[in-house]
């Protein structure tokens, strides 16, 4: 059974896809994959796996293409030697008809509502934008509201979490904090009486807390909006950003379950005692084990945030002579520290970043090797100053400097006509 559906884009193409599998779901009851992609040797054609329907077989499905990422014609088949389906089989009709209503329907998106509730050293103030709203649970945590939309709940409640997560890892950037989340059964929440934000655009230390309450920067609220437009089109720039904060986000989570500056105690007890949760306490008392690790694997992630974050624009130009980048990495992100912060930083977090490399690929911790009960002084000859020093990166520094940097980035450059 081969059917026509000429779509020219792969985003085109996708959208198609997403809206005809909800429309089979819709149709049959059901729509599950056994699903095994590979290229056929049939030119330009691709196979998906087997779709379950709950009809007396699963069905064969591939696609045709003219450009990669296209759709020209889709076929629905027999497994057994991927035989055409017979016109007298009952559900041959329904697929058809299904393909149509697909095409019909394509692009004419439900929208569905979704409220989790967001975990921190304290609640985050409650704002309510355009597309989002933020509440206080049980004098506790905060609650966010938004809708995403898309053509069945299987297909949005996977967009909602990468949006969460995406919201969580530029909390983190804009607050110095670290999130959790989990989904919540709807109860009634609070609204502040009025907003609050940031009193210091510019802080670099801490958390911003006032009146109890974690809050953000006016172009922060106006930054979750972008993120939470369920209308906005992918954006490359957007989702580098992003993807960089993420990097922050985990490098936070790691940073925390030691000890954290911002709290009088173990993030793992504070975090108990405030918000009980059995799947948080038992996330980061897994954490709180792992002890120096989580020191290098936050000093990586904190130092390859600033990293993704030089990706930004960046088109990669060789040398003619030698072949080699005209623009290190290491130099790139030297470059962007230090138009936000100072030579004397983006010096410190070159360093930094050296050390990064040599632990990566040659395995020098950034931890000592040789720990004592209290400091002594001890020599090392790879050492610029001469001495083996405990901890090679000041992971509290690190911490706020990819941040500022993170912050400022997007309030000069991502901000856009929404400012």
């Amino acid at each position: 059974m081969e059917l026509n559906i000429g779509t020219t884009t792969d985003e085109e193409s996708n959208d198609f896809l997403r809206c005809l599998w909800a429309e089979m779901a819709k149709e049959f009851g059901k729509c599950g994959w056994n699903y095994a992609p590979n290229k056929k040797l049939i030119k330009n054609r691709i196979f998906f796996g087997f779709m379950d329907i709950g009809v007396e077989t699963d069905i064969a499905v591939s696609i045709t293409y003219k450009e990669r990422g296209t759709i020209k014609n889709i076929f629905f088949e027999l497994p057994d030697k991927l035989d055409a389906i017979p016109k007298s089989m009952e559900f041959y009709h329904r697929l058809k008809a299904v393909v149509k209503n697909a095409k019909l329907n394509n692009g004419h998106y439900t929208s569905f509502q979704f409220s989790p509730v967001i975990f921190s050293y304290k609640a985050l103030a409650t704002y309510e934008g355009k597309y989002f709203k933020t509440d206080i649970v049980d004098n506790g945590p905060t609650r966010l509201r938004f809708e995403i939309k898309g053509y069945d709940r299987n297909q949005v409640g996977g967009k909602a979490v990468k949006k969460l997560k995406q919201v969580m890892s530029f909390l983190s950037i804009e607050t110095n904090a670290p999130y959790m989340w989990e989904e919540h059964t709807e109860e009634h929440g609070r609204m502040l009486e009025t907003e609050i934000f940031q009193i210091d655009n510019n802080f670099i230390d801490g958390v911003p807390i006032v009146d109890n309450y974690i809050v953000l920067s006016k172009e922060g609220k106006v930054f979750l909006d972008k993120i939470l437009n369920p209308d906005e089109r992918d954006d490359e720039n957007l989702d580098l950003f992003l993807k960089a904060c993420h990097h922050f986000y985990t490098a936070k989570r790691y940073d925390s379950v030691v000890f954290d500056n911002y709290s009088d105690d173990l993030l793992v007890v504070d975090v108990k005692e405030k918000y009980p949760n059995d799947s948080l306490d038992r996330e980061l008392s897994i954490s709180l084990s792992r002890g120096e690790s989580n020191t290098e694997i936050a000093t990586t992630l904190y130092l390859s945030a600033l990293e993704v974050l030089t990706l930004i624009n960046y088109k990669d130009e060789n040398c003619s002579s030698c072949g080699q980048p005209k623009f290190q990495i290491s130099k790139r992100v030297r470059s962007l520290v230090s138009h936000y912060l100072n030579d004397h930083v983006a010096q410190m977090l070159n360093e930094y970043y050296d050390k990064r490399s040599k632990y990566l690929h040659t395995g020098i911790k950034l931890t000592t090797d040789e720990p004592t009960t209290s400091l002594i002084p001890l020599l090392d000859k790879d050492d610029k100053s001469g001495c083996k020093i405990p901890i090679q990166v000041s992971l509290l520094n690190l911490r706020e400097y990819v941040s500022y940097c993170l912050r400022k980035y997007y309030k000069e450059n991502l901000l856009g006509k929404v400012k």
